[in-house]
């Protein structure tokens, strides 16, 4: 396998059930209608996912990581996940709540103890170039973690929008407070696309 020589950005998430795929499907739809925006789950390949631990590896890095997930995945049995309101966040993001279990953050640690450590320290540029916008707090888990939410400040979700932050008041009004079952049903590892989507999914 010939490694890029460019840092690898990688999203180690959870595969949704098909029936909640494609809940989420719709739900998007209903934001691209409502308000346009950056994602699009109609086009391309872009996968609805719940990401557990997201950043920047070293090409060199890469096999390691991918080893990492399969020994994740091959230990991960599915879970029930609640779905429940939504909710949106700076530059534009909208949100479908997961409810943080103790079982779902607990993969959410393993995940992070598992990667983390083969991140060697990089940043995305975005955090460095930005990083008065976010609290101390955030600024004390990129300089750790290479990310602002993790760990206690993980908040699980799925993403189905990315629009004009003056647009999302539509967008929640019109959407309303969905709530819904589902199921995790694996462990997987892709690489990150614009607005952090997930392009596919890597056996």
């Amino acid at each position: 396998m010939t490694l890029s020589a460019d840092p690898l950005y990688l999203d180690c998430h959870i595969s949704l059930d098909g029936t909640t795929i494609e809940r989420v499907r719709r739900l998007n739809r209903r934001v691209v209608d409502l308000a346009g925006g950056g994602i699009d789950f109609s086009t391309g390949a872009l996968i609805p996912h719940l990401t557990l631990f997201m950043g920047l590896f070293p090409p060199s890095r890469e096999a390691r990581v991918r080893r990492a997930v399969d020994d994740l995945a091959g230990r991960f049995a599915p879970l029930d996940l609640a779905f429940g309101g939504m909710e949106v966040a700076r530059d534009g993001y909208v949100f479908l709540r997961v409810a943080p279990t103790e079982a779902l953050r607990g993969w959410h640690a393993r995940v992070v103890a598992a990667l983390d450590p083969l991140r060697e320290g990089l940043v995305r540029q975005k955090f460095r170039d930005r990083r008065t916008d976010y609290s101390p707090d955030e600024q004390a888990r990129i300089d750790r973690y290479g990310f602002p939410w993790v760990l206690e400040a993980w908040r699980p979700h799925v993403t189905i929008g990315f629009v004009d932050p003056a647009r999302q008041p539509d967008v929640l009004a019109g959407l309303g407070e969905p709530s819904f079952t589902g199921r995790a049903v694996a462990i997987a590892l892709g690489p990150v696309g614009e607005h952090g989507t997930v392009q596919e999914t890597t056996p």
